[in-house]
């Protein structure tokens, strides 16, 4: 859990430190978050849906890639937006 706030699971509302203030680790720990509960997602139906040799039916496999590209558009969000900071931060810095 991050230091001042909380970790929510993925559609939960975000909260802050006390202070109101949203700080770099509060974000990455919630998509981190995020991202390990697209994880466990996947390898959870992976384990209910795969038969003893790890083969699948093509809808399985349709699913699977849904539950990926989802997994991906995680990732990609939590990235541009932890460097969309980055870059502000810098610009403000800049800037001083």
């Amino acid at each position: 859990m991050p230091a001042g706030g909380s970790t929510k699971p993925a559609g939960q509302p975000v909260t802050v430190n006390d202070d109101g203030e949203v700080t770099t680790n509060e974000v990455s720990d919630i998509f981190e978050a995020q991202i390990s509960a697209a994880d466990a997602d996947i390898e959870k139906w992976l384990k209910d849906n795969s038969d003893a040799n790890g083969g699948m039916s093509t809808t399985d496999a349709v699913t699977l890639q849904q539950k990926m590209a989802n997994q991906s558009i995680i990732v990609q969000t939590g990235t541009s937006t932890l460097k969309g900071i980055k870059d502000s931060i810098l610009a403000a810095v800049r800037n001083i």
